[in-house]
């Protein structure tokens, strides 16, 4: 016992020795660390709540409720240095436009930027982010899937499909994609390789059953 209780008193004077105190200045610093590192946690998880959100409102098409989510990300400075929330604005006005239109699309009815005011917002969001080039791979995949997708329902099925070419496929087939990715890829196949009346009609269906 006494081998033992000198062990750990030797210990506990070399540990004392060797431990420099930290007060005053370095000290009020330390602390100061401390509180931005819980800042940044607080941080980090207030943005992951935020885009898990997100991700379910895409994937359950709950489109009216991507605006104000997105003033939520405006505020909290979250993807200030891209376009993503623009990204999400366009992809909402889009989806609303064909729910509105689904007669015209089954009639094969070209939209047009006129008539459609949401679909000419959507396009014209859509062609800000894309000529700015500030969205991460994954993001300016879904924007190019969004735009050949506009391109399709007013005819210009050339242009969609060019769109189709120039996404990165990789990106989008890895393993545990969203919903909503796997939706955007399903219907650039269907751009890519049917005629028009078909990709039309996928797309109807489509939205009809998610």
């Amino acid at each position: 016992m006494l081998i033992d209780y000198m062990t750990l008193f030797s210990c506990s004077v070399y540990q004392s020795a060797v431990t420099p105190r930290v007060s005053g200045e370095y000290g009020h610093r330390d602390r100061s660390g401390s509180r931005a590192g819980m800042a940044t946690s607080r941080v980090s998880f207030s943005q992951y709540r935020l885009e898990a959100e997100i991700d379910r409102y895409r994937a359950e098409c709950q489109w009216d409720k991507i605006p104000p989510i997105v003033e939520q990300l405006v505020a909290a400075r979250f993807h200030e240095d891209d376009d993503y929330g623009t990204l999400l604005l366009a992809e909402a006005l889009l989806e609303e436009c064909l729910q509105d239109n689904l007669s015209l699309l089954r009639n094969a009815t070209p939209l047009t930027d006129i008539n459609q005011p949401k679909l000419s917002r959507s396009k014209g969001y859509l062609n800000s982010i894309l000529s700015r080039g500030r969205l991460v791979p994954r993001h300016l995949n879904e924007a190019l899937l969004l735009m050949a997708k506009i391109h399709y329902v007013q005819g210009c099925y050339h242009d969609a499909q060019g769109m189709c070419a120039r996404v990165g496929i990789d990106e989008l087939t890895g393993d545990e994609q969203p919903l909503y990715h796997l939706r955007l890829l399903a219907e650039a196949f269907v751009i890519k390789g049917t005629n028009p009346f078909i990709g039309r009609y996928w797309v109807i269906w489509n939205m009809e059953n998610t």
